[in-house]
């Protein structure tokens, strides 16, 4: 039987009959099959009656052709269902490939469903769900089908996306190495550099086989990052000084960067060897190097710049000069010899440097980014460490020696940090001693960290000097503070660096804005030190007056947008379980509700149970502000008022509303929620 001719047969029968019958005459393919099909249809009684009924639909004298067309495909698709066949397949078995670094769970694919989504997916609110799951169900992350996903990730369009599943990888573990090897791209972008970054933190000298690797047919970025890596293994130390002699520009920077790392004898001699010729290259390289003599090349050439701002006018201040400088501040890091000491004595004491305003202007462009940005590990982009109330100050009223022995201070302070070597405290108190509030900061961080019951009678007697940037520098200095848990930490950093609404960063350090007094871990210990379990009660009394003390003095410049900076300290520094200094916290930041909204929150914390007019001060000046008014009645409903009180409250705030407002309809819906609120509290 002609089974493929019977096929095309049962195919134009059923394009006729959506078609219609008026088109068979035109129907040439239908004409062309059934004569195939006439020719072999006497092999087969049926085939014959199939045959005829497809002759008889040809029959112009034929007035019923849809009856004949309908029964000659009933026909025709009875004949070919007799001629299928059928097998019976065994059932196979689904193999599940499980990558290494994950894990086969028995979570159901309803709890992940959002976060494939999200990694699958593109467009807004993808980052708060990943967010918000990893925050309250890590162990999602680490199941076998999310891992191959978030690596893919890693080269989302949206930059803070892929910097959250860069910093979530990391925190998963050494799981994640293979991983982030499998398929990578040699000449990839920027997925593939925060690959790297991963194998940077978890793996460092074990994969130096796969950065070596990396050297040769490369993107030019990742090859200077693979060139970084080295600096994880001793072993590169003759690659990378034949890389340093023999390569330019951005690699043999990246070979010097991987030497300094090692902090080796024989990497440093070659450095230190560079920098006796060329200091203002090679000094930053000796960064980490805590050696007598480079100490004494630092000193050498801090002093040479010194006497040259001595010997120029202030006006012919060049670019020059104050890039010298930017090169090497960096390098006083665990620096220690009895010639840097002299140097830095001098910088303290010198009073001729350039005391006008239009000379010092020119230091901050240069100076700030080389010693005030750094970059995040797990974001890769760089933060201000810098504190831009006290930056306004120095650049407008400061001098440029205001502004040197800030960053020396910040050096020294990030050294003492760092390391427990005692001769840097030493230093810096034999510093303090001699060069009076020259070194403040640095003496009051030393002493936070040695003798922390000492530092309040040290900043005593400058609580009421008239210079405001000593009154900024101790605010500055108290602002580091933070408490955790168990005690008081000093952190590294300088001010927060906000990326998102529910979190900031130091460097190594991730706090939780909604509690970051119970949350936040350290990945470096060199982040953060301990300081004590209590803090001075003396300093908490003394942060309002230290506070008026600073607009009373301040001049003329930009000084209003940092008014809260004393608040941020209060809040940072409360530690909710402490009988003694909870009263006093308390009544501290009742006066400060009016600043920020999430005072409110503290205040509730610190089990405040009076809000009257509290709401109504921090409603007045925002008032008129949609964005503010929702806030306004989300305390009035959420806070522990009485009927009674919230209606006399939110009586206060329509007062004020009605009286700014210029037009009867303006506000409306706000001025109906604060009305109904009133009638609530009447009908009590």
């Amino acid at each position: 039987m002609g089974i493929a001719i019977l096929n095309e047969l049962q195919d134009r029968l059923h394009t006729l009959a959506i078609a219609g019958t008026n088109l068979l005459s035109e129907d040439f393919r239908l004409k062309k099959t059934a004569e195939q099909f006439h020719a072999i249809a006497l092999s087969s009684p049926v085939l014959s009656k199939i045959d005829q009924m497809i002759q008889c639909l040809f029959d112009e004298n034929n007035k019923e052709k849809e009856i004949t067309l309908m029964d000659a495909i009933t026909l025709v698709n009875a004949v070919v269902c007799t001629q299928a066949n059928y097998t019976v397949k065994k059932e196979e078995q689904q193999q599940i490939t499980v990558l290494e670094g994950g894990s086969i769970t028995n979570i159901k694919y309803s709890e992940l469903e959002p976060i494939i989504t999200a990694l699958t997916t593109k467009g807004s609110g993808r980052y708060e769900i990943i967010r918000n799951v990893y925050k309250n169900k890590k162990e999602l992350f680490k199941d076998f089908r999310i891992l191959p996903l978030l690596t893919k990730g890693l080269d989302d369009s949206y930059s803070e996306l892929a910097d959250l599943i860069e910093r979530i990888l990391i925190e998963i573990g050494e799981n994640v190495v293979l991983f982030c090897k499998k398929d990578f791209d040699a000449m990839g972008g920027k997925d593939m550099i925060r690959r790297l970054n991963i194998l940077e933190k978890l793996a460092k000298d074990r994969e130096n086989d796969f950065y070596i690797s990396l050297l040769e047919n490369s993107s030019p970025s990742i090859r200077e990052k693979a060139m970084i890596l080295l600096g994880y293994s001793s072993q590169n130390i003759d690659l990378l000084i034949h890389l340093a002699e023999t390569e330019k520009g951005k690699y043999k920077t990246a070979a010097l960067t991987a030497l300094s790392m090692l902090n080796e004898k024989k990497s440093i001699d070659y450095i230190i060897e560079k920098a006796k010729k060329k200091p203002q290259i090679y000094l930053i390289y000796l960064k980490n190097c805590d050696t007598k003599e480079a100490s004494d090349i630092l000193a050498e050439e801090l002093e040479k710049i010194l006497n040259e701002l001595l010997q120029i006018d202030e006006k012919e201040v060049t670019d020059k000069v104050l890039k010298k400088l930017q090169n090497i501040l960096p390098a006083i890091d665990y620096k220690y010899s009895d010639k840097l000491i002299s140097v830095l004595e001098r910088y303290g004491n010198e009073n001729k440097i350039f005391n006008k305003v239009e000379a010092s202007k020119h230091f901050i462009p240069y100076i700030i980014q080389k010693n005030f940005y750094y970059k995040d590990d797990y974001h890769n982009r760089v933060y201000s460490t810098y504190d831009w109330e006290y930056n306004d100050y120095i650049q407008n009223h400061g001098t440029i020696l205001n502004q040197i022995l800030y960053f020396i201070n910040y050096r020294l302070i990030h050294t003492i940090l760092s390391s427990e070597n005692e001769n840097y405290i030493a230093m810096i108190r034999h510093l303090y001693k001699i060069c009076g509030k020259s070194y403040l900061a640095a003496m009051l961080v030393a002493e936070f960290l040695t003798e922390p019951e000492k530092t309040y009678d040290i900043c005593a007697e400058y609580l009421n000097d008239e210079s405001h940037i000593t009154m900024l520098t101790i605010r500055k200095i108290l602002g580091h503070i933070v408490y955790k848990g168990d005690g008081y930490y000093y952190i590294q950093n300088s001010n927060f660096a906000y990326t998102h609404s529910d979190a900031f960063y130091y460097n190594n350090v991730i706090f939780d804005y909604d509690n970051y007094s119970e949350y936040f871990y350290i990945q470096d210990n060199n982040a953060c030190r301990f300081i004590a379990k209590e803090m001075d009660i003396r300093w908490i009394k003394s942060l309002t007056q230290l506070q008026n003390n600073i607009w009373r003095t301040k001049k003329k410049g930009h000084m209003d947008r940092n008014s809260s900076y004393f608040y941020d300290i209060l809040e940072r520094w409360t530690n909710y379980s402490d009988v003694k200094t909870v009263p006093l916290f308390r009544s501290k930041l009742r006066g400060f509700t009016r600043y920020r909204l999430q005072y409110f929150d503290t205040l509730k914390k610190l089990g405040e149970t009076d809000f009257k007019t509290l709401v109504f001060q921090y409603a007045t000046p925002v008032v008129l502000y949609t964005e503010y008014q929702t806030k306004i009645i989300e305390l009035l409903k959420n806070l522990p008022f009485t009927a009674k009180d919230r209606a006399k409250e939110a009586e206060m705030i329509l007062k004020v509303l009605e009286e700014r407002i210029k037009k009867p309809q303006d506000n409306i819906d706000f001025k109906e929620e604060l009305q109904q609120i009133i009638a609530e509290g009447k009908e009590v």
